[in-house]
């Protein structure tokens, strides 16, 4: 029943993919349908520091895609929460402010006068942590993952009509939005028990699922990305012949901000 339920979430994914592409087929392109930027990912209350310079590239641009995004890891087994020490989310020790940090790119394309548009992205992130996967062990392992992420989201905007800038002046020229999306994510290099073995880890897609406004020229968004795969990989054998996740559910938990502006 799991299986068949990603499947279809699959299928769904898919299927609202080619649903936004033939909307914005007949579509003319103009320099103002467009949007680009820099995005980046944080865990900690201070990271806004170190994020900085993606800020003045931004602004550098005229314009682009602002994000910013808030993760955590979510680990247990039958008995509970396994003991995991991801960082302090208010700490200023560099164990804590960058125990997660991510940067990427965005690129977007909606018309006008288009109900649809489509965006596409690419990042890195950094993760570490320490957690000890066996209850019979009270010493910690130290965790360190490196991962890429590519994806894809389409955007509605139900009330495209009352953005444009010819409708009623005595409205407010909004829209309410909505987005759903996909995003594949990938350990590519790391350092962990098992003899770094990056295979520890799953890879797999998320799904991401939000809400928004959009004004003439710029708009807003909240989401949250749903993990469809167990962060650690259940059939990972150890040297010993063990599969020490095998009894473990771990997602990694994503919550999004990203301001859009047109070029």
């Amino acid at each position: 029943m799991k299986n068949f339920a990603f499947k279809l979430i699959g299928k769904l994914k898919v299927s609202v993919i080619l649903v936004a592409v033939m909307c914005m087929v007949s579509s003319k392109a103009s320099a103002g349908d467009f949007s680009f930027g820099l995005t980046s990912e944080g865990a900690n209350a201070w990271t806004s520091i170190p994020q900085m310079p993606v800020a003045l590239i931004n602004t550098l641009l005229g314009s682009g895609a602002s994000g910013y995004s808030i993760n955590w890891l979510s680990v247990s087994d039958d008995q509970g929460s396994i003991p995991l020490k991801q960082g302090n989310f208010f700490g200023l020790k560099a164990r804590d402010m960058f125990r997660y940090f991510g940067y990427g790119i965005t690129f977007g394309y909606q018309p006008r006068f288009s109900m649809v548009g489509i965006f596409v992205n690419a990042g890195y992130n950094f993760r570490q942590f320490r957690m000890q996967p066996d209850r019979a062990l009270s010493d910690l392992e130290k965790y360190k993952a490196h991962s890429f992420t590519a994806g894809i989201s389409v955007r509605f905007t139900p009330l495209v009509a009352r953005v444009n800038d010819s409708f009623n002046e005595y409205y407010e020229r909004w829209s309410p939005i909505i987005e759903v999306g996909t995003k594949y994510n990938k350990v590519f290099s790391c350092r962990a028990p098992y003899g770094n073995a990056k295979d520890q880890f799953g890879s797999g897609f998320s799904t991401r699922f939000g809400a928004g406004v959009r004004f003439s020229n710029w708009s807003a968004t909240l989401s949250y990305e749903m993990p469809t795969y167990n962060y650690f990989n259940k059939d990972f054998v150890a040297p010993d012949g063990s599969k020490p996740y095998a009894n473990i559910k771990s997602k990694s938990h994503n919550i999004n901000v990203t301001i859009l502006m047109d070029f």
